[in-house]
């Protein structure tokens, strides 16, 4: 698919005011509380000289929410622990002997659901480990066993697929279809628990995977997801999109059976899988009569056709400004243009709690027993100019 000849046509990079180190990693951080504030409510951060008080601690990984504050701490030795899941991007400051410590300012602290990944660094190896969180007001997401669902197998040199049929499938009846990318992560068994509950119409789910078999460099699933401005990673983009619009659809739909119209087909992601979900939808709006796009990823925006017929869902985490100001930018875009989005911020960072709820939320706006009224996204908010070119 040639980018001359395509109706929708990538539009400038989102060029943020900040300095950036690679394409993706054109990153917001928080900010100190003593500087001028991002205009939309995300957290700060508090400036320590003493370590936290009044709150317990065990080696390893801690979170806790203390009157509106988020308090990060690592506690052992370590050359280095960084952050990955929360946007603070520098090295947590070192404020007592073995303590590394942020204090975040945000108002939704005792609302907070997330994992908190570090990358620490001891005796020159760096591992990642994990704290998982729950505040005290948060909303619990269910953990549902994982389901295999029915493998679709194009070989060693190409991603597979995996797809769950809803409850009570009949061959030859035409069911809605969401394609996730990234595998599925299990979308089908919480789907399936939703449908049986009576809560969803019957749908199919199907998981992508963003890599080939054979593939054991993961940065194919950016390669594949993310449309560069140059070199070789637009021929990997395109390569990818033939092969999903060209070989897996076709052949999902051949086998499960096509929808009625586009209506009743979505596509969904989460990070640089959610901006593949927003662009698949804009360069394919004749398939794709949704898109579910969970956290999507810059640098990547694209020009907006006037009244586009899919409806977007757009989200993201209050503390992952990066990427919540490229949801709110877009779907901002998406009304100004005439089309329907809407739009859900989350008291969390880049994590699995708050994309699973967001899809059975976006699901539910799609196939909803009963339907909720979509409540439209606003329009672009101004700041927008300070961060992207639209």
């Amino acid at each position: 698919m040639s980018k001359t000849t395509h109706p929708v046509i990538q539009l400038a990079g989102v060029c943020f005011a900040f300095a950036a180190q690679t394409a993706l990693a054109q990153r917001i951080p928080l900010r100190p509380c003593t500087e001028e504030r991002l205009p939309f409510p995300v957290g700060c951060i508090v400036m320590q000289s003493a370590p936290f008080k009044n709150i317990e601690l065990t080696p390893g990984m801690n979170v806790h929410a203390v009157d509106g504050q988020l308090v990060l701490s690592w506690l052992g030795p370590a050359e280095k622990v960084s952050l990955t899941t929360v946007e603070f991007h520098d090295p947590l400051p070192l404020v007592a002997e073995d303590l590394r410590q942020v204090v975040i300012r945000y108002a939704g602290a005792s609302r907070f659901n997330s994992p908190v990944y570090v990358n620490v660094t001891r005796d020159g190896r760096t591992v990642q480990e994990q704290a998982n969180f729950l505040g005290p007001d948060a909303i619990r997401v269910r953990n549902i066993p994982e389901t295999p669902g029915d493998v679709i197998d194009f070989g060693q040199a190409l991603p597979q697929a995996r797809v769950w049929l809803p409850p009570k499938y009949q061959a030859g009846q035409r069911y809605p279809i969401v394609y996730v990318a990234d595998g599925g992560d299990n979308r089908g068994a919480l789907v399936a628990g939703a449908i049986s509950k009576g809560e969803l119409e019957p749908v199919i789910v199907v998981g992508v995977e963003a890599c080939a078999k054979r593939e054991t460099d993961q940065r194919c699933r950016l390669q594949h997801y993310i449309e560069e401005n140059s070199g070789p990673d637009v021929a990997r983009f395109l390569a990818y999109e033939r092969f999903f619009i060209h070989t897996l659809v076709p052949k999902v739909e051949g086998t499960y059976g096509k929808p009625v119209d586009a209506t009743q087909r979505a596509i969904t992601g989460y990070s640089a899988g959610g901006a593949w979900a927003a662009s698949m939808a804009l360069r394919h709006p004749e398939l794709f009569g949704r898109s579910i796009a969970m956290s999507p990823s810059p640098p990547m925006l694209y020009r907006i056709p006037p009244k586009t017929g899919t409806v977007f869902a757009m989200s993201g985490g209050e503390l992952e400004p990066t990427f919540s100001i490229h949801a709110q930018c877009f779907a901002g875009a998406i009304s100004d243009a005439g089309g329907t989005a809407s739009l859900r911020l989350y008291p969390a960072g880049h994590s699995e709690p708050m994309w699973t709820q967001e899809f059975m939320a976006a699901m539910k706006d799609w196939l909803g027993i009963p339907r909720p009224q979509i409540k439209p996204a606003p329009s672009r908010p101004s700041w927008c100019s300070l961060f992207s070119k639209v």
